[in-house]
């Protein structure tokens, strides 16, 4: 289930490692810096963190969902760059103004 974000707001994003048996584990971000990347940057672009394993999620108008990629950090057993992902849905958020719309003109009877 995507995490909720309304179209005029913003969330900061935080890695953090676990072992292998989900318990906390540190991060190397000093020699494996983390590298966010947004998978529709219409509905959401990453501006810089308040540290280096986060980044604000930054919802930009349109509706929908997108996914935020996070790799760095360390490596798994093999060597390969380890990765997480997080799903956002962007939503619509309460009315601020009306707008009135005309329809087709027609003929009057």
């Amino acid at each position: 289930m995507a995490f909720s974000l309304l179209d005029s707001q913003k969330v900061l994003l935080t890695v953090t490692g676990v072992d292998a048996a989900g318990n906390p584990a540190p991060l190397d971000v000093a020699t494996h810096p983390l590298n966010f990347v947004s998978s529709d940057t219409n509905i959401i672009t990453l501006a810089a963190g308040t540290t280096p394993d986060s980044q604000f999620a930054v919802a930009n108008g349109p509706l929908g969902t997108a996914t935020v990629t996070a790799t760095g950090g360390g490596v798994d057993a093999a060597g390969a760059p380890l990765t997480a992902t997080f799903d956002l849905e962007v939503t619509a958020g309460g009315v601020v103004r009306l707008v009135i719309t005309a329809g087709t003109p027609e003929a009057k009877a």
